[in-house]
Parts: C-alpha cells; structure tokens; sequence
C-alpha cells in the first residue's frame, strides 16, 4: 500500500517520473532475492519516494534492509557469516540483485551479490530494464 500527498503526487508516481525534493537522490529502483534468509524469492520495484516497511515480527523488514547492505562492500549491517544468510530450505546459496539509479543526469548500475547456487539467478537478473 502506498499513501500519497495529493491526486498529483500519485498520477506523476503512476507515470513512473520522479519529482520533488528526493528527485536527486541514488535510490534502489529494483530489489531481487533468491534464497536469502525468509525469502525463496522476492522483487520489490521502487521509485525514488523514501520507503517505509511494516510488519510482524520476525516478517523479513531487517532482512530487506540487510540485503540492501550487502550490495556495498563489507558484511552487511549484522556481519554474519554469508552461510548463515542462505535460506534453511534453499539450495545452499543465495541471490541479491539491485538495479540503482541516480537523478539528475540518469546514471543506473546493476549490482548482484552472489554466493554458490544462486549463479543463474544474478545472470539472469542483469537484464532488469
């Protein structure tokens, strides 16, 4: 669900342009997981507006937020070990795929974060347009 200012807000979000006072900003315009901590699979797509996750507990918010964090250089925000990352039930590894997009001049960078089985998957997502 998306709450919104006014009619004018929405029908420009619709449109897919981004305006206003975060129109400048590097902003993750697509999140893919696979295999990684509660998510077999998942695709968020986003605009540049600031994002605001709700939900029970132990419902996957932190994990979104950590995956994010682990497409920069580092061990994320928790540091766990990558083995601990995978999903119980997957196949071993895991998968994140970011489309990242800055405003003004349009600059996007495609990152994947991989580990083991998961290869096919970033492949894969290098085509997100």
């Amino acid at each position: 669900m998306r709450a919104y200012r006014s009619e004018k807000d929405q029908s420009l979000a619709v449109a897919g342009k981004e305006t206003g006072p975060h129109a400048d900003r590097l902003f993750v315009r697509e999140l893919k997981l696979a295999d990684f901590r509660n998510y077999a699979k998942a695709q968020l797509e986003l605009d540049a507006r600031p994002v605001v996750l709700v939900g029970d507990n132990g419902s996957g918010k932190t994990n979104l937020l950590e995956a994010v964090s682990l497409l920069g250089p580092g061990h994320g925000l928790r540091g766990r070990p990558y083995q601990e990352l995978c999903r119980r039930d997957g196949g071993g590894g895991f998968a994140i795929a970011a489309r990242v997009v800055s405003l003004p001049p349009r600059i996007t960078v495609m990152i994947c974060t991989m580990v083991s089985a998961a290869l096919r998957f970033c492949a894969s997502s290098t085509a997100l347009t």
